[in-house]
């Protein structure tokens, strides 16, 4: 902890501020290990360049709000929130599917597997029940694709239901984050199981909604032209250049390890970098050759400690049967009449 570090001990709110800040980092990185290893290494690499621009900034005393918007990462608006200091970020952990981490789940399935270990290894596919929780009424569902295999992957789906218990087939009602659909069904031994007769009745309606759902976002990951990135123009033509122009005095190692960097997305600061260079042989006044300038195009690209990214491999493809059911629970409103009355005869019981 950066306090750990201080001549002076912090205050006890400050030393929370920190810890807390510390586990909204925690809670986003490990996110990102759980979508992919590829995502979690690209947030990695641009958060070890975005500390490297930081120390610049402070040596050059241009640590201003511009300089920090200008390496900040995609989430502008929580980005604003923390340089406003707001409360909320450090109460609520940044984001409403931020209210555990995915370190802490899986630490609440360690211990219950321990705890009822064979309730949880003989529980038969396609399981389901329901429970009384919260305000947001659906069913959800965790579901396995390529079981034991080498692309084996598990999809969570929590697909919003009407007080009729019909399904939503808007897939903006369809809620596919990892984090989100562990809330909605995040419980204990107190709380209060329901399964209405519709359920029963429309459950595989739900289901069938949400496989179509996953065999839509399996799909887009066979196509190997969705892994590749999206360069801009600055990128693209330093790339042409050096390979219209190969400097001499560079192995053919090094080019190449330049090109794959090069290609592929870079931060704001280092692309201003390059396109300043690049842009020096249009100076008439001070007239470069085109080799030499390849070869400092290539120079500063190694330089900037940027790595490029191998894409993952793209996954075969499945069709809708591929995908099995292993488990589902419907989640009913507190304040509906049912669950009003059923929670009444319990408390009556």
């Amino acid at each position: 902890m950066p306090n750990t570090y201080r001549k002076v001990p912090a205050d006890p709110e400050e030393n929370g501020h920190i810890q807390a800040m510390m586990g909204l980092l925690r809670s986003g990185l490990l996110k990102r290990f759980e979508s992919s290893c590829y995502a979690f290494r690209k947030t990695i690499n641009k958060m070890i360049v975005q500390q490297k621009q930081f120390l610049k900034g402070i040596d050059n005393h241009i640590l201003t709000t511009a300089f920090l918007n200008d390496i900040s990462g995609d989430d502008k608006s929580l980005f604003d929130e923390l340089l406003k200091e707001d409360p909320s970020l450090f109460e609520h952990g940044g984001t409403v599917a931020a209210t555990q981490t995915g370190e802490e789940y899986r630490h609440t399935l360690r211990k219950a597997l321990s705890e009822y270990p064979n309730q949880f290894t003989s529980l038969p596919w396609k399981i389901g029940s329901g429970m009384i929780k919260g305000k947001q009424r659906g069913i959800f569902f965790c579901a396995v694709v390529g079981d034991n295999s080498d692309f084996e992957r598990t999809y969570l789906r929590f697909v919003n239901a009407s007080p009729e218990w019909e399904p939503h087939s808007d897939p903006q009602k369809i809620i596919d984050e990892i984090g989100t659909c562990l809330r909605l069904i995040e419980c204990d031994e107190e709380t209060p199981t329901s399964c209405p007769n519709k359920v029963h009745e429309n459950v595989y309606d739900f289901w069938e909604i949400a496989q179509e759902h996953i065999l839509e976002d399996w799909t887009k990951q066979t196509d190997p032209a969705s892994f590749q990135p999206k360069l801009d123009r600055i990128n693209r033509e330093v790339a042409e250049f050096i390979r219209s122009h190969t400097p001499g005095n560079i192995s053919s190692a090094n080019c190449k390890k330049a090109l794959d960097i090069v290609e592929t997305p870079w931060p704001r600061r280092e692309q201003i970098d390059l396109r300043k260079i690049f842009k020096s042989k249009e100076d008439i006044s001070r007239p470069v050759k085109l080799q030499e300038l390849s070869s400092k195009l290539v120079n500063y690209i190694l330089e900037t400690g940027l790595e490029a990214i191998e894409p993952p491999d793209p996954l075969p493809p499945i069709e809708t049967g591929d995908i099995k059911l292993l488990c589902w629970m419907a989640i009913d409103c507190e304040d509906t009449p049912h669950s009003i009355a059923h929670l009444q005869q319990e408390n009556h019981t």
